[in-house]
């Protein structure tokens, strides 16, 4: 059952000031002359109609002219984020993405909604053995199973995967799509930053 088109909103973590960059903001970091939020922005648009942006300081956003809300708990963390953006989204499922990730392939993208079952709450990458939920795709269904986590003071985001219909896709598929890994290459300190830049003016 292709249940591609009720993927129709990207949600964008803004994760704000980051003390391993000198307390920058990463998403008015920019590649070229785009800032990181607004190369998200663009690709999110390619396939999706609906873009939510999730940010404490709504300040530097209010000019892209998408929609922002803000997080319902006040822990700070990614997966208090991802349940503000469900609870805001319109449709039944949404792709969510760091605003640190600026190199992430629309392809992939589009790859992992390809992957979604109708008996799937989450389609979320497996890169090294790692999770990469901020790449992923996650049900609205999940909301209720996040806000329990959230209520016992749970804040690891691969604590949802065991307690929905969580589908893994593995690193051989990705490198399908993105043989060199650069979609979940983040950037959280001055050197990470300067890779992205060499990777965008001498790879892509």
């Amino acid at each position: 059952m292709d249940i591609s088109n009720k993927v129709d909103t990207g949600i964008i973590l803004c994760g704000g000031q980051s003390s391993r960059m000198s307390f920058k903001n990463k998403c008015l970091l920019k590649l070229g002359n785009k800032t990181f939020i607004e190369i998200t922005i663009e690709k999110l648009k390619k396939i999706f109609h609906h873009v939510i942006l999730v940010a404490r300081d709504q300040s530097p956003y209010m000019h892209l002219g998408e929609k922002i809300v803000t997080d319902v708990y006040n822990k700070r963390s990614s997966l208090t984020g991802i349940h503000a953006g469900l609870k805001a989204c319109p449709s039944k499922y949404s792709f969510i993405i760091g605003c640190d990730t600026p190199l992430f392939k629309v392809q992939l993208m589009e790859f992992l909604i390809s992957q979604l079952t109708d008996k799937c709450d989450i389609v979320v990458p497996k890169i090294k053995g790692y999770y990469e939920p901020l790449g992923a795709i996650y049900s609205k269904d999940c909301v209720p199973y996040i806000e329990k986590l959230l209520d016992q003071k749970l804040f690891k985001i691969s604590n949802i995967f065991s307690l929905v219909n969580t589908k893994i896709i593995g690193e051989d598929l990705i490198k399908k799509i993105d043989p060199h890994l650069i979609s979940f290459f983040n950037v959280n300190t001055e050197q990470d930053y300067n890779k992205v830049l060499e990777i965008y003016l001498n790879v892509l």
